[in-house]
Order: C-alpha cells, then sequence, then structure tokens
C-alpha cells in the first residue's frame, strides 16, 4: 500500500490533470459535475489516509500493551532459562521497533517509513516464534507470562499486517 503522503501526491495532480482536460470542451452542468467528482475523489483520499492512520494508532496502542505485558511480567519471567529470557528480551526489542516504525509512519507515512513496518512486523513475528518455543520449557507462572506475552505479539503482529497494507 502507498504511503498517504504519496497517495495524496499522486492523486490531486492526477485530479487536477483531469479537471483541466475536461474543462476545455464542457458545458456549465458537465463542470458542475466533474468539480463534484473531484470533491469526490479527494474525500476518498483523505478518508484513505484517516483511515491508515487509525490503523497506525491501534497498532500503536497495542504496541504500548505488549511493552507494558513485558515489563509487568519480569518478577515471573525471571525464572525462566537462558533460551526464555532471550525470548523475551527479544520480544523487548521487537516491540520498541514496532514503536519505532509507527512513530516515522504516523509523522511522515513515507515508503521508509512502510518498510520499517514490515520489518518490525517480521522482528515481532520473530520474536513470538521465540516465546513460543520457549513456553514448551517454562512452567507455573512463568508458563503463563509467556502465553500471556505471545498473545500480545500475536494481536500487534495483526495490527502491524493492518497499518503496513
Amino acid at each position: 500500500m502507498l504511503a498517504p503522503t504519496t497517495v495524496r501526491r499522486l492523486a490531486l495532480p492526477l485530479v487536477a490533470g483531469a479537471l483541466a482536460l475536461g474543462l476545455t470542451a464542457c458545458s456549465g452542468s458537465e463542470i458542475d459535475d466533474a468539480a463534484q467528482k473531484a470533491k469526490d475523489a479527494g474525500s476518498q483520499v483523505s478518508q484513505a489516509v484517516d483511515d491508515l492512520r487509525a490503523k497506525v494508532d491501534e497498532a500503536k496502542a497495542t504496541a504500548t500493551d505488549a511493552k507494558a505485558k513485558i515489563d509487568e511480567l519480569a518478577a515471573q519471567l525471571e525464572s525462566l532459562d537462558g533460551a526464555g529470557q532471550k525470548a523475551v528480551g527479544d520480544a523487548g526489542a521487537a516491540v520498541t521497533d514496532a514503536q519505532s516504525a509507527l512513530d516515522e509512519a504516523k509523522a511522515n507515512g513515507s515508503e521508509q517509513a512502510q518498510q520499517a513496518i514490515d520489518d518490525a512486523k517480521k522482528k515481532v513475528d520473530d520474536a513470538q516464534a521465540e516465546v513460543d518455543a520457549a513456553k514448551a520449557t517454562a512452567t507455573g507462572s512463568a508458563a503463563d507470562a509467556l502465553d500471556s506475552l505471545a498473545s500480545e505479539l500475536s494481536t500487534l503482529s495483526d495490527n502491524l499486517d493492518s497499518a503496513g497494507s
């Protein structure tokens, strides 16, 4: 999907060009109709940008929740073995990367921001796989904590996918 800024940059000249071409041979009612179509197209572009921003906001809120979950469960996760501790550390790093990518996407909506979201999603998916593997050897409250963390990472991954599409 194109970034909001890119969509605006592409759509507005196209609409203006279509209007200019069409206006040279149009009657008054045709001009009014063309103007209304241009307004409608502008509204659709604006709505697409607003929808993308809402998806980014939702993904950012999920990333914040996942980071809070990691911090909250830190005491329960101290009993994990080395692989479990690494999985939790990688999850924290992946969430931090996701937050940065979402901040960038919200600030400028560039193609680089889109790539950053895609990269962050891959890191979150990798971290989720590590957490799932660590769950296999964890017991008690640590296993429950990892299960909760895996759920948060899954939701974040889905929201990053939505924000990136």
